[in-house]
């Protein structure tokens, strides 16, 4: 699995912390930015979920001028989802374009217990 892959068991609640920087090191400002976690079912597959920082309870900005979001995948998120790997990554969108802020790497839905 890659340095940003997740693991979640389904129908679980988990939250995801990030801390965005540029080439420099330093903390992106994400005061004027929308954020986007994105998880598929391979490169070009469907959709599994969309979660957006226009929705607080999606994703949270936490410390805007430290660059830190959190976001939150709950237990409907996953429910209706087969146990597998899939893909996920997360665009920043901001007044200086759109960007990935590192490739797609693994999402892990495990069987949950009960």
């Amino acid at each position: 699995m890659g340095d940003y892959a997740v693991e979640i068991f389904r129908r679980n609640t988990k939250i995801l912390e990030y801390t965005v920087y540029d080439a420099s090191g330093n903390p992106v400002n994400l005061s004027e930015a929308t954020l986007y976690f994105t998880v598929k079912d391979g490169l070009n597959g469907d959709l599994l979920f969309q979660k957006t920082s226009e929705n607080i309870s999606s994703i949270a900005i936490t410390d805007a001028s430290g660059g830190v979001f959190r976001v939150y995948i709950y237990p409907l998120d996953t429910s209706g989802v087969e146990p597998k790997d899939y893909l996920y990554d997360i665009v920043l969108e901001n007044q200086s374009g759109r960007f990935t802020l590192f490739p797609p790497d693994i999402f892990r839905v495990k069987e949950g217990v009960g």
